[in-house]
């Protein structure tokens, strides 16, 4: 993965993942849906806001169903 990976987690689907990856540009996160396929696949996606190329792969997965979202701050605790 590249530095644009945020998190992923399970969905209900086998052999699916939801992935959020952010822009490394202007930062707006994207939804994708990675699912593992048989044969190596080449793609790529971009910025749904600025057009920056947020990930390329080339592998036994494939990443599909991207959408822009929106992702509350994380409040920080002081000590």
């Amino acid at each position: 993965m590249d530095g644009a990976f945020l998190s992923a987690h399970s969905m209900d689907q086998r052999n699916k993942t939801t992935v959020i990856f952010a822009c490394p540009k202007c930062g707006l996160a994207h939804e994708v849906t990675q699912e593992h396929v048989p044969a190596k696949m080449s793609e790529g996606f971009d910025c749904a806001d600025c057009g920056t190329a947020v990930h390329s792969w080339y592998g036994f997965f494939d990443y599909s169903n991207w959408k822009a979202i929106k992702i509350k701050p994380v409040a920080r605790q002081e000590r």
